[in-house]
């Protein structure tokens, strides 16, 4: 039996073939940048090697945009009570 034989061997083969479409349409897609303001930090929240993505992404966003950059660990909003994120933008990968 091939996973393109099960019915979520089909799934993720169809959700495979997608990806690079739905990657490429966010990607270039237009952001109102009135909506976001200035922020005074940026939090990224992320874990194992989507946290790595987010530190690559982090440099660019300092040098580009000029604000701190730091990644928060899912826990501290699953377990604990979360930080404030006024004046923050934050990403969630």
């Amino acid at each position: 039996m091939t996973p393109e034989n099960t019915a979520i061997g089909r799934f993720m083969t169809a959700e495979a073939a997608q990806s690079m479409g739905v990657f490429a349409q966010a990607a270039t897609q237009q952001v109102n940048n009135d909506v976001l303001g200035k922020p005074r930090a940026i939090f990224t929240i992320a874990r194992g090697s989507s946290d790595a993505v987010a530190n690559i992404l982090s440099y660019e966003f300092m040098r580009e945009l000029g604000v701190p950059v730091t990644s928060l660990p899912p826990s501290i909003f699953s377990i604990g009570a979360g930080v404030s994120p006024e004046e923050v933008t934050v990403l969630v990968i």
